[in-house]
């Protein structure tokens, strides 16, 4: 299957072409805050490397966030107007789980970190066993404090709340900060994603929704 993949939800730009989990192609780099100035020209780029057209894309993989409402906005427009132009399968994959397999490797938990603003993060509690990456609790909006209860065994913590928290996270027994990991989502970890659980995350485009945690502010309605 023919796959392109988004993920806009940080200062990051990442696009990917897959042949099933073969990355063709690929795009990872700084778009600070001209995610629209330049995601249609790079997708174009990607396309172009690949030796694809777009109508070539049998399925378009989009990473939902929680991140940036302007990011996760600009995504969420580019591949609807795609997927219902040209009739092509649409996919939605929480950016969560490709950060969590940004994490290190060895069993142990992952939990990545996001500054999410008002003295809260973005957080999602991962297991890695025998190479394989399991979610343990649902997509957080929370304290930092209150993750300190998930950890029962050691535990990574990755992600741009270190900035903020890691100093005290690292004062958690079995707890650790990696500061160096390049935990930015990637979209080939999206576009593999949404091949591996493809009927769960299959969606029409007027049903994806970008996964906002904080509704009221957004003007979304949690479900």
């Amino acid at each position: 299957m023919r796959i392109l993949a988004l993920e806009t939800s940080t200062e990051f730009l990442s696009l990917a072409c897959l042949e099933d989990t073969k990355t063709v192609s690929m795009l990872h780099e700084k778009a600070g805050m001209k995610h629209s100035e330049i995601i249609v020209s790079r997708i174009s780029d990607v396309l172009k490397q690949a030796e694809w057209d777009l109508k070539d894309v049998e399925l378009i993989a989009l990473g939902i966030g929680p991140g940036s409402f302007t990011g996760l906005r600009i995504g969420a427009s580019t591949v609807k107007a795609f997927a219902l132009a040209l009739g092509t399968k649409l996919a939605q994959v929480p950016t969560m789980d490709a950060i969590g397999r940004r994490g290190p490797l060895g069993d142990g938990l992952i939990v990545p970190v996001l500054d999410a603003h008002k003295g809260k993060v973005y957080s999602c509690v991962y297991e890695r066993k025998a190479d394989v990456l399991e979610r343990k609790t649902d997509y957080l909006l929370c304290g930092v404090a209150e993750l300190r209860t998930y950890i029962t065994r050691e535990t990574v913590f990755l992600g741009n709340g270190l900035d903020k928290y890691g100093k005290d996270i690292e004062k958690w027994p079995m707890a650790r900060t990696e500061n160096s990991l390049d935990w930015y989502p990637r979209a080939e970890d999206i576009g593999k994603i949404a091949l591996e659980f493809l009927p769960v995350m299959t969606v029409s485009p007027d049903s994806l929704e970008p996964m906002y945690l904080y509704p009221k502010e957004c003007n979304v309605l949690k479900k």
